[in-house]
């Protein structure tokens, strides 16, 4: 019998004993404060793992189980924001937009921990409908509390490529660049995220909250390590050429020339860049003509 089965067994002869107790009124009915202690860490058990059966269906795209599993996650625990907003992208992906709106906005109501996700999801419906006016707001809204904001900066960028809003798409591509490239930016980004992973855990989150406070000495780390990780990222890669396009589209072809080759420099078969770049060295020379 592992540990887990065993405290089972243990927590259902206590309350069998208490019951018992209750009712030959040897002791009051209302229940004692460990009592509700044990009541309570039996049901955040039960919902977390209704909720890990649930990613697990979401992961493998089978998502009407995923949300299944979620319902009965939240049957058992209310208030779940998580949850909601894994549930809401497996309604998402039934194509169910309408569904997985109504949740993600009534996740945001239940003050989430992280709120960043849940933004980010309501501006990638909003984005996917073609509704990006509307979007905008909730990507930015998600960035306030991003830990990690490339990938929210780069949707923007997206939206206000396609908008021919090209000004501010390159100054939100050059944010996403600064903050998938920076190891100062990213250590921070991985404190805040843990922060919200342990937030239940008082040591833990007292201690990256003190990290949080300080100046980070960046002596501690290898940032070679770091840099070499960029130097074959694909994601950087597409920023730089979309950074490129946004150039290119206000006729700056030098700047956006050499975009398109630092793309070519980290991912050197991205033929959407190469592409690009040959169409930008075409359209300077047909202004020579």
């Amino acid at each position: 019998m592992n540990k887990k089965t065993t405290n089972k067994v243990i927590t259902s002869s206590i309350l069998f004993i208490y019951i018992i107790l209750i009712t030959f009124a040897i002791i009051a009915s209302n229940p004692p404060e460990w009592l509700k202690n044990i009541s309570q860490e039996d049901k955040q058990s039960d919902a977390v793992l209704k909720k890990n059966f649930g990613d697990i269906f979401l992961e493998k795209k089978k998502y009407n189980q995923a949300i299944m599993e979620y319902e009965q996650s939240l049957e058992i625990k209310a208030d779940q924001p998580e949850v909601l907003t894994n549930m809401a992208v497996a309604y998402f992906e039934l194509n169910k937009s309408d569904n997985a709106l109504n949740i993600l906005k009534y996740a945001i109501e239940l003050a989430p921990a992280n709120p960043s996700v849940i933004y980010f999801n309501i501006g990638n419906i909003y984005d996917k409908r073609n509704q990006v006016d509307i979007a905008i707001p909730y990507f930015k809204k998600a960035l306030e509390t991003a830990p990690f904001k490339w990938q929210t900066y780069t949707r923007l960028g997206d939206i206000y490529v396609y908008k021919k809003d090209y000004d501010s798409a390159i100054f939100v591509f050059k944010k996403a660049i600064e903050n998938k490239s920076d190891i100062k930016i990213a250590y921070k980004g991985m404190l805040k995220r843990d922060r919200n992973i342990y937030r239940y855990q008082k040591d833990v989150k007292e201690a990256i909250d003190n990290e949080l406070k300080q100046n980070i000495d960046l002596k501690r780390f290898d940032a070679v390590i770091f840099n070499n990780s960029l130097k074959n990222n694909v994601e950087l890669a597409k920023i730089y050429n979309q950074l490129g396009y946004a150039y290119f589209m206000q006729n700056d072809f030098e700047i956006a020339i050499k975009k398109f080759k630092k793309a070519l420099n980290i991912y050197p078969g991205f033929y959407q860049a190469y592409n690009n770049l040959n169409a930008v060295r075409i359209a300077k020379e047909n202004i020579k003509q």
